[in-house]
C-alpha cells in the first residue's frame, strides 16, 4: 500500500474520542441510513451522518490532519479494530467539513456494508446513493468488466457534483476488489471526496495517489479517563475509577459507552448483557440483526405488534447500546449482532431470515423501502430460511423493477440456487436466467442456457424461449434466424401485448436490413392490432420507427421523431426509452451537422444512460463531431475494440465509423482505410446492408483522398450497388468518384458524379454544403477560378456558422488556394486571411491532412510575393513527415519539385500550376468541363481522342483522322478562344480583344476584320467537316456547336493571365 503522507504522534491527547451519547434520554449516537444521500439546498444541506455529540473529547490532531488535507486529497483511510470509534472520528470529521465555504453545499452519501456484502451489490448501493440514473446491465461480457463500468459511472457522477462519501466498514467486502474501486476513484475522482473505514488495511497498487491514512489504536488512561469523565457528567451517572474502566473496556469506545451505562464493571459483560434479555427482545435484535439494510420502526410494529410494549422494547434496549435507531429505522451494531447470532439457534436464525424477508417485502409493498434491492435481499434470505417458493415468488413480482433500474443482474446468484431448489420450475427460471444474461450482453452463456431448456414448456414460456432466441441470434448477426424465431414467438403469443412485443423485435431485424419501410409497416400494423397500450408501450413503438430512419439516412425524420417523443417522454420515469430517444437524436443531429442539437440530445443520455459505456461512446463521438478528433481518437478506437469484443455489433460499427473519420483527418490515412474495411466487413457479417454500404462509400472517400483513384472508384462503385444504400452513402460514393476523377483530370465526369450526389441528397442542407466543397475543388483544379471562389466562400460560412472546425478548415484551405490561383490582388490579401484561419482551425485541433494543404498553399503565396516558398514547403515537410513516406511527404515532394518528380497524379499536377508549381507543365487543356494543366502527354493523348483538337501554342488545328491545318495562327487562336467559352457564346468584344489583343473593340473600324477571319476558319473547318456547322451564331456571339467534342491547348501563360 503506498505509504501516508504524514503521520500522528499518538499522544494521549491525540487518543481521546467522543464522549457521550446524544440526548438526554441517553439514546446513543447512531448510524444513517445505508445509502442515504440528499441534494444541495441554499446553505448546509442536512447530513446523512450522525452529528458527534458536543462532548467530542479528543483525536483532536487526528481531525487536525485530516482536515488540512480535505481541500487536495480525494481519499481518506481510517483504520482501527471493532469499536475503536472509526465512524465516530469520521462523523467529526465531515461535520467540520461541511461548515467550510467551499463544502457547504455538498451531497452527503454515507454507506454502511453488512456482512455478507459483495461487491456488485454494495457497488449497486452506492451508485444509487448517490443519485446515478436507472441504468440496465447491458453490454459488459465480466462481472470484472461490469464492475469497471460502473465505477467508471459512479467515477462520473462524483466529479459532476461535490460528495461527500463515507465508506463503513468496508472489511465486509473482498480486499482486492476494495483496492481496485479505491484506486480507480482516487484517479478519477477530484472534486468529491471519499472516506473509508476498515478493520482491515487496505492494500493499494503502487500508482494510487496516495491517501490520507489514519491508524486509531485503543484510548490509554488518560485519553479514556477524559471519556469518562465527559459521558459520567452529561449522563449523571455515578463514575466508575479508571482502574476498573480499562479492565472492563481495553481502551475502546464502544465499550466504555455500554460501560457508563450499566454503571458498574463487574456486569458489563455483552454475554451477561444479551443473557438477561427476554425471548422478544432477542428475537427482534435477531431480525434485525439478519437484515442487510435497517428495517423501519413502522414495519417492526406490523410484525412485533403496534403497542406500548414494542415500543418500551426498543427503548430498553437502546439504554443498553444494543440498538441504535436513526430517522425512524434500527440497527444493531456489529460488536452486538455477532455474539446475539453465534448463541442462536439454526432454527432461531431461519426464523430470523424469514421474518426478515417478510419485513423487506412489506416495506416494497408499502413503498417504504430505500431501495427496489430489498426484493434480492428478501429472496436471498427466503432461501437462506429454506423458503425456496416465497423466494421465487419475490422474485417473480419484482424482477420488472429490477431491470428497469438496472439491478437485475444482482439476481443471477438467487436464480442459480432456486434452479437446485425448485427443479418444477426450472424452465421459468431458466428463462428468467437468460433474459438477465442477455441484457449483460453475455450472449454465448445465454446461448448456452437456452439451448438446455427443453419440454414441456408452458405457452407463455414458450412464447419467451422463442424471442430470447430470436434476440440472442440478432444480436449476433444471423437476422434469418433472429427473424424466423420472432415470428414463431408471434405466433403463439396468447395476448396482443406479448405479440407486440414479438413485433417490434421482428420490425428491428427487417430495419438491420435496410428495409426501413417494411420495418415501420411492420410497427404500425402492430400497433394497430393491439388495443390500450400504455404510454411506454407506444413509445417502444416510436424508438423503432426513429431508429428506422436513421438506418435508412433520413436523419432529418429520425431527429424530429425522436425529440418528439423523448420530450413526450421527460418527467414520466421512463428512464430507459428516454435515453433509447436522445442516442438516435444525437446520431441523426450529429448527421445533420446540427451540433447544437446535439449537445442537447446527448445531455439526455449523460442524465439517464442505459449504460454509462454506450453514454461514454455518444459523448466522444460528439466531441469528435465538433472538431475534436485528436482528443477523442484513441477513445474512439477502444470503444470499437470493447464492443466488437462483447458481440455488440452496432455499437462496434458506431465506434469504428467515426472512429476511422478521426483517424484521417489526424493524418493516419492507412490506419482510417484499415479500420474502414474492418467495419465493413463486421456489418457484412451481420447482413446490416445500409452499413456496408456506408463502410464502403466511407472507404472510397479515404481512398481518393490517398491519391488511390482506381480504388476509390471501385469502392464507390461496390457501394452503389447494394441495393439497401442510404441516400446520404450513396452521395458519399458518388464524391468519391467525382474527387478520383479530379485527380486522373477528368472533370466532366467528376461534374456528372457531383451533379447525381446532389439529386441524391435533395433538400439535406448539410450533405448539399458537402458537395459544394468538392465542386469547389474541381472548379480550382479544372474550371472557374470564379466559380471555385464562390462555391467555396459559401460552404466556409456555412461551416464556420455551425462550428464544424474540421469542415471549415479544409474548405478555408480551398478557399485560400483559389484566391491565389485567379491572382488578384485582392485575391492575394483575402488569402492570406483564409489560410490564417484555415491553420489556427488545423494545428489547434491536430488536423494533419489540412496542415500539410496549408503548408503548400502558404508557399505558393509566398512565391506569388516574391519569397523563398521551397524554404517552406521543406520545413514543413520535417515537421510533418521526416520520413517522406507518407501520402502527405509525396504531395509536398510534389510541390517542391513542380510535380515532375513526384510522378503526380494529372489533378495534382493541374493544381500545382495553378499555385504556380508550374515546373511539369507544358500547357492547359481546356473544353466544356473547364480547365486543366497537363503535360505533353497529356496533350497527345487528347489530341488522339477528340473531335476537333485545337494547339493554340503552335497554331495546329486537327480533326479526328484528318490533316493537321497548320500555319493559321489566327484561325487556332479564333477556335481556341471560343472552345474556352465552355459552350456559352463569346462575343465580338472578347474575341477581338483576346485574339487580336486590342484594348477595346469598335464595331465600324474592327468589325470586318473580325467577320473575315470567322468566315475563312469557317471555310477551312469544311474541309474535315463538309457542310457541318462548327461554329454557330448564338444569342448575339458565337460559339462551337454542342454536339461537336473540342478541346483546346493553351500556352501556361495565356491561360494563367486569363482564367
Amino acid at each position: 500500500m503506498s505509504a501516508p503522507r504524514s503521520s500522528v504522534a499518538r499522544s494521549s491527547v491525540a487518543r481521546t474520542f467522543r464522549a457521550c451519547a446524544s440526548g438526554p434520554n441517553g439514546s446513543s449516537g447512531t448510524i444513517p441510513e445505508m445509502g442515504q444521500r440528499e441534494g444541495s439546498t441554499a446553505g448546509p444541506p442536512p447530513s446523512v451522518f450522525p452529528r458527534p455529540a458536543s462532548g467530542f473529547v479528543g483525536r483532536r490532531a487526528e481531525v487536525e490532519r485530516m482536515l488540512s488535507h480535505v481541500d487536495e486529497d480525494t481519499l481518506f483511510l481510517v483504520y482501527g479494530v471493532g469499536g475503536i470509534g472509526k465512524s465516530e472520528l469520521v462523523y467529526r470529521v465531515l461535520q467540520e467539513v461541511r461548515m467550510r465555504p467551499g463544502w457547504q453545499a455538498a451531497t452527503s452519501v454515507h454507506l454502511a456494508i453488512r456482512p455478507g456484502a459483495t461487491t456488485t451489490r454494495a457497488l449497486a448501493e452506492l451508485l444509487e446513493a448517490v443519485g446515478a440514473p436507472p441504468r440496465p446491465r447491458r453490454g459488459e461480457p465480466t462481472e470484472v468488466a461490469h464492475l469497471q463500468e460502473q465505477l467508471a459511472v459512479l467515477a462520473a457522477v462524483l466529479e459532476d457534483r461535490p460528495t461527500l462519501v463515507f465508506l463503513d466498514d468496508v472489511h465486509h467486502l473482498p480486499p482486492a476488489a476494495v483496492a481496485e474501486a479505491l484506486h480507480y476513484l482516487s484517479r478519477h475522482v477530484r472534486r468529491s471526496r471519499v472516506f473509508v473505514a476498515s478493520r482491515r488495511e487496505i492494500h493499494l497498487s503502487a500508482d494510487t495517489p496516495p491517501p490520507i491514512v489514519t491508524h486509531l489504536g485503543p484510548l490509554d488512561a488518560h485519553s479514556a479517563s477524559a471519556m469518562v469523565d465527559a459521558l459520567a457528567e452529561r449522563m449523571q451517572v455515578p463514575r466508575p475509577a479508571d482502574e476498573e474502566v480499562l479492565r472492563a473496556t481495553h481502551g475502546s469506545p464502544f465499550h466504555i459507552r455500554r460501560l457508563l451505562a450499566r454503571t458498574t464493571p463487574e456486569d458489563d459483560s455483552l454475554e451477561v448483557t444479551l443473557g438477561e434479555l427476554g425471548e422478544d427482545a432477542r428475537r427482534l435484535l435477531r431480525v434485525i440483526g439478519a437484515a442487510p439494510h435497517r428495517p423501519s420502526l413502522a414495519a417492526l410494529r406490523r410484525r412485533f405488534g403496534d403497542d406500548a410494549a414494542f415500543d418500551a422494547l426498543v427503548h430498553d434496549l437502546g439504554q443498553r447500546f444494543l440498538l441504535e435507531v436513526e430517522r425512524g429505522r434500527a440497527r444493531v451494531h456489529d460488536l452486538v449482532g455477532e455474539p446475539l447470532a453465534r448463541h442462536a439457534s439454526e432454527a432461531e436464525r431461519a426464523a430470523a431470515r424469514e421474518a426478515c424477508a417478510a419485513l423487506c417485502v412489506d416495506e416494497l409493498e408499502r413503498g417504504e423501502a430505500p431501495s427496489r434491492m430489498l426484493a434480492v435481499d428478501a429472496a436471498q434470505l427466503y432461501l437462506e430460511a429454506g423458503r425456496p417458493e416465497e423466494a421465487w415468488a419475490v422474485i417473480e413480482g419484482w424482477h420488472s423493477a429490477l431491470a428497469a433500474a438496472g439491478q437485475d443482474h444482482l439476481l443471477r446468484e438467487p436464480l442459480a440456487r432456486l434452479r437446485e431448489a425448485l427443479p418444477e420450475r426450472r424452465v421459468a427460471i431458466d428463462l428468467l436466467r437468460a433474459r438477465t444474461l442477455v441484457r449483460a450482453s453475455l450472449i454465448d452463456e445465454a446461448d448456452r442456457l437456452l439451448g438446455q431448456i427443453g419440454e414441456p414448456r408452458s405457452a407463455a414460456e414458450d412464447v419467451r424461449w422463442h424471442a430470447l432466441a430470436g434476440e440472442v441470434a440478432q444480436r449476433r448477426g444471423a437476422l434469418g434466424d433472429a427473424e424466423a424465431l420472432f415470428e414463431q414467438a408471434v405466433a403463439r403469443a396468447p395476448d396482443a401485448r406479448t405479440r407486440l412485443q414479438a413485433r417490434l423485435q421482428t420490425a428491428v431485424v427487417a430495419l438491420y436490413r435496410g428495409e426501413g419501410e417494411r420495418a415501420r409497416a411492420i410497427v404500425d400494423e402492430a400497433e394497430a392490432g393491439a388495443e390500450g397500450l400504455r404510454a411506454t408501450e407506444r413509445a417502444r413503438c416510436d424508438w423503432v420507427r426513429a431508429l428506422s430512419w436513421l438506418y435508412d439516412e433520413r436523419f432529418d425524420r429520425g431527429l424530429a421523431d425522436a425529440r418528439r417523443a423523448r420530450e413526450a417522454l421527460e418527467g414520466t420515469g421512463s428512464a430507459d426509452l428516454v435515453s433509447r430517444f436522445a442516442m438516435v437524436e444525437t446520431l441523426a443531429a450529429i448527421e445533420s451537422e446540427d451540433m447544437k442539437r446535439a449537445r442537447e440530445a446527448a445531455a439526455a443520455i449523460g442524465e439517464t444512460p442505459l449504460r454509462e459505456r454506450v453514454a461514454s461512446l455518444y459523448r466522444v463521438v460528439l466531441r469528435y463531431a465538433a472538431g475534436g478528433a485528436a482528443g477523442s481518437v484513441e477513445e474512439l478506437l477502444e470503444a470499437h475494440d470493447a464492443f466488437r469484443a462483447q458481440g455488440d455489433t452496432i455499437n462496434a460499427y458506431v465506434a469504428g465509423h467515426y472512429g476511422a473519420g478521426a483517424l484521417a483527418e489526424v493524418g493516419r490515412l492507412g490506419e482510417a482505410q484499415a479500420l474502414a474495411e474492418r467495419n465493413a466487413e463486421l456489418v457484412r457479417r451481420a447482413g446490416i446492408g445500409t452499413f456496408v454500404a456506408r463502410s464502403l462509400a466511407q472507404q472510397a472517400i479515404f481512398a481518393a483522398e490517398a491519391v488511390l483513384a482506381p480504388m476509390a472508384h471501385r469502392l464507390a462503385d461496390e457501394a452503389l450497388a447494394i441495393p439497401e444504400i442510404g441516400p446520404l452513402s450513396r452521395a458519399t460514393a458518388h464524391r468519391a468518384h467525382a474527387h478520383a476523377s479530379t485527380i486522373e483530370g477528368e472533370f466532366a465526369e467528376a461534374l456528372a458524379h457531383l451533379a447525381r450526389a446532389r439529386e441524391s441528397v435533395a433538400g439535406l442542407h448539410a450533405a448539399q454544403i458537402a458537395i459544394e466543397v468538392e465542386h469547389a475543388a474541381v472548379e480550382l483544379v479544372g474550371g472557374s477560378l470564379d466559380a471555385a471562389v464562390a462555391r467555396a466562400e459559401r460552404a466556409a460560412r456555412s461551416y464556420r456558422d455551425r462550428r464544424r472546425d474540421y469542415d471549415a478548415a479544409r474548405t478555408l484551405m480551398v478557399l485560400a488556394a483559389s484566391y491565389i490561383a485567379r491572382g488578384g490582388k485582392a485575391d492575394l490579401l483575402q488569402a492570406d486571411e483564409a489560410l490564417a484561419q484555415a491553420r489556427r482551425l488545423a494545428e489547434g485541433a491536430g488536423y494533419r491532412a489540412v496542415q500539410v494543404g496549408c503548408a503548400v498553399v502558404e508557399a505558393a503565396l509566398a512565391r506569388r510575393r516574391g519569397e523563398d516558398a521551397q524554404a517552406l514547403l521543406e520545413r514543413a515537410l520535417r515537421e510533418l513527415d521526416p520520413e517522406r513516406g507518407s501520402l502527405y511527404a509525396r504531395t509536398l515532394l510534389a510541390a517542391i519539385e513542380g510535380g515532375a518528380g513526384a510522378k503526380a497524379a494529372p489533378g495534382a499536377v493541374a493544381l500545382l500550376a495553378h499555385l504556380g508549381f508550374s515546373a511539369a507543365v507544358d500547357g492547359y487543356l481546356v473544353d466544356r468541363s473547364g480547365r486543366r494543366a497537363a503535360t505533353e502527354d497529356d496533350v497527345a493523348r487528347e489530341r488522339e481522342r477528340r473531335e476537333l483538337f485545337v494547339d493554340a501554342r503552335n497554331a495546329i488545328i486537327v480533326a479526328r483522322g484528318g490533316e493537321p491545318i497548320r500555319g493559321r495562327p489566327m484561325q487556332a487562336a479564333l477556335l481556341a478562344t471560343l472552345i474556352r467559352g465552355r459552350g456559352e457564346p463569346v462575343s465580338a468584344e472578347t474575341l477581338y480583344t483576346q485574339v487580336w489583343g486590342a484594348a477595346e473593340y469598335h464595331p465600324l473600324r474592327n468589325r470586318n476584320a473580325l467577320y473575315v477571319a470567322l468566315n475563312r476558319l469557317r471555310k477551312s473547318l469544311k474541309e474535315p467537316f463538309g457542310e457541318r456547322e462548327i461554329v454557330e451564331r448564338h444569342g448575339g456571339g458565337w460559339r462551337v456547336a454542342e454536339d461537336v467534342d473540342a478541346c483546346a491547348v493553351l500556352p501556361v501563360r495565356e491561360a494563367g493571365d486569363r482564367a
